[in-house]
């Protein structure tokens, strides 16, 4: 045979054979490669659909969860609370100037003066909050060192941080601002020892304690305000 002979019946059973191997692959392709598609995206749907219903089941239990702490928390605000001279209490407001502190209501707090505890009323603090009373002081101020030597005081007597956590250890500059934090809180009881802030409350709180010295008379503002001598009087720890 010829050398060219030779060389185009090779050539010609080397087309054979890639054709044949061309056409397998494309077979292959066609089937099997479509099938693995087919079965990667199925796996990829089920994948989908589990990760769907794992994030349904976490949104449950946490709704069940939130659920749960709010109807706790109901019962016990339900069953809870303090027996105090008006009433069994559960929030407490407490107007600190002339109430915990020796000074004048009628004037906000003054580094001068100094933060001087009233003995009675600390340890009427200190008892309430041991029984499970939510206590907020809110001292009227008149400057940032009146603020420092309150929270010196405070904090020293172990009030705040012991008996109170310190963020409900309140402070403010105008009568305003004092008001104003009173109803944001709604307390069930206010406290305070200034005639304007307690005419002005007892508009908007179901109760108002209004302390007043020995001597002076009992307020008159209206049928929510009960006066009394002091926060030991209030809290029955006298």
């Amino acid at each position: 045979m010829s050398s060219s002979a030779w060389l185009s019946d090779a050539l010609g059973e080397w087309s054979g054979l890639l054709g044949f191997a061309a056409l397998v692959f494309a077979l292959y392709y066609m089937g099997g490669g479509n099938g693995n598609n087919n079965n990667d995206a199925a796996h990829r749907a089920q994948r989908d659909r589990q990760g769907g219903a794992d994030r349904e089941r976490r949104e449950m239990e946490a709704a069940a969860t939130t659920n749960a702490g709010a109807t706790t928390q109901d019962a016990r605000q339900a069953a809870g609370g303090v027996e105090t001279a008006v009433g069994r209490v559960r929030r407490m407001t407490v107007a600190t100037v002339g109430v915990l502190f020796r000074a004048d209501a009628s004037k906000p707090l003054n580094a001068r003066d100094g933060a001087n505890l009233i003995p009675a009323a600390e340890r009427a603090i200190r008892a309430a909050a041991a029984q499970g009373l939510e206590l907020f002081l809110i001292t009227h101020v008149d400057s940032d060192a009146a603020q420092e030597s309150a929270q010196k005081s405070l904090k020293s007597s172990g009030i705040s941080g012991t008996a109170i956590p310190p963020h409900r250890c309140l402070f403010c500059d105008t009568d305003v601002g004092r008001t104003a934090l009173v109803r944001q809180l709604e307390p069930d009881v206010h406290v305070d020892a200034g005639l304007a802030s307690v005419t002005e409350l007892a508009r908007f709180l179901p109760r108002v304690a209004h302390v007043v010295s020995t001597g002076s008379a009992s307020s008159t503002v209206g049928k929510n305000v009960t006066s009394c001598a002091g926060l030991a009087e209030l809290l029955l720890t006298s």
